[in-house]
């Protein structure tokens, strides 16, 4: 059950019916050790050096001394599981000065953190419970309905997902009591165009984000998803792209967050036979780099930690739809995160960086869509799986649709 990475080679895959690791590419044997072709493995280019390019190949060079590290140090990667608990509790009791340019972001910062906790198995108190439910509820607008990114700032799509699944991972029913669904109907209502886009408010702009935010909340707190969308699957499917991932709307760059909004959106929405998911499969598929193992959020871009949910999640939503096993590479994405993107305290975009709440989270939360699908995993024991359309944990996903499910409006 133990799991070993010969970090000879970042080629080293996990066969997930064995949940073991083999070789994924050809290796030569020096001296009884393995010697693995890193250049082989590097970024493919068109033979043109740009920016890009020179970047990728500098953090595709700290990987390699990071795993090669690894193994001429003889270390065995594990999940720093209280430290990461402890950093995100630090953030919950306050912040420095520097944050205040994410003022109208409050509901993320909650989020982050406390599904941080969350994911880590951590403990909730109800001291914590009640100063966030306090807190999130004191953003909730009466006029329009939606939650804003702070006290009087006007509702928004993106800060009122945040607040609600903040909510849900808290699993305070008190709160729940005291959301107004009659207003976040309408709230959602009125962020829908006639042509079916989607604006993150009113008079906003235009964002494939804004459905998925929608549509989620709207799952969440058991509302008329198909009578508030109705006219959305249709635009929704105008995003995706030649590539086959999804622009922010149409005919622009397909882009891992993106896809990752498409995808979630068109499952939500009943509208998966819209879209063409055999090419959504490829183009995730080829967004894992092949020597970090980590993925990119977009075709010729650099690896970024936060991607391991939001590209790899994608893998376990494609299986809901299409049946059989997600085609992640957990074992690379594992190494990724826990050998390149993982601080004392906190986890970050990639080698070189300082971590944050926001890669905390969202590298953390890629480990849970790993263990969705995996739950059997050894180097995730400590990791609670999450549901990979609304990433919150199943359990809290069940727990706050039924108390909604039979309350009218």
């Amino acid at each position: 059950e133990n799991l070993q990475f010969n970090f000879g080679g970042s080629c080293v895959r996990m066969d997930e019916k064995q949940h073991q690791f083999v070789d994924s590419c050809d290796c030569k044997d020096h001296d009884g050790g393995v010697v693995c072709d890193w250049d082989s493995l590097r970024m493919e280019t068109d033979g043109f050096e740009t920016t890009t390019t020179l970047n990728q190949s500098w953090v595709e060079d700290d990987v390699i001394y990071i795993y090669q590290q690894l193994e001429y140090e003889n270390k065995d990667l594990k999940l720093n599981t209280e430290n990461h608990i402890d950093y995100a509790n630090r953030g919950l009791r306050g912040l420095p000065g520097a944050f205040i340019s994410l003022d109208a972001s409050k509901p993320w910062l909650i989020y982050w953190n406390i599904n941080t906790i969350s994911l880590l198995g951590g403990k909730i108190s109800d001291h914590l419970k009640k100063k966030i439910s306090s807190t999130l509820l004191s953003y909730q607008c009466k006029d329009t309905g939606g939650f804003g990114g702070g006290a009087n700032q006007i509702a928004n799509v993106a800060s009122t997902y945040a607040a609600i699944n903040a909510l849900a991972v808290i699993e305070d029913e008190d709160a729940w009591e005291n959301i107004d669904r009659e207003k976040m109907t309408s709230f959602l209502r009125s962020i829908v165009n006639e042509n079916g886009s989607v604006v993150m408010h009113k008079g906003g702009e235009i964002d494939i984000r804004a459905a998925y935010c929608g549509a989620s909340v709207a799952k969440l707190l058991c509302l008329d998803v198909d009578a508030i969308f109705a006219n959305v699957p249709q635009w929704l499917a105008q995003c995706q792209t030649y590539e086959g991932g999804f622009s922010s709307t149409p005919e622009l760059e397909a882009h891992g967050g993106y896809t990752f909004c498409g995808m979630g959106a068109a499952i939500l929405l009943n509208a998966t036979h819209l879209i063409d998911v055999d090419m959504v499969l490829d183009w995730t598929a080829h967004r894992q780099m092949r020597l970090s193992g980590g993925f990119q959020g977009r075709t010729h871009k650099l690896v970024d930690g936060c991607y391991s949910f939001w590209v790899g999640a994608i893998f376990p939503m494609i299986a809901m739809v299409m049946g059989g096993d997600s085609l992640i590479d957990a074992g690379a994405l594992i190494k990724y995160v826990l050998g390149c993107c993982q601080m004392p305290r906190g986890l970050r975009d990639k080698p070189k960086k300082m971590q944050d709440y926001y890669h905390t989270m969202y590298c953390l939360a890629g480990l849970g869509a790993l263990k969705f699908s995996f739950p059997s995993i050894p180097l995730l024991a400590d990791v609670q799986p999450t549901h990979p359309v609304h990433n919150i944990s199943p359990h809290q996903l069940e727990k706050i649709q039924t108390f909604f499910k039979n309350k009218n409006l």
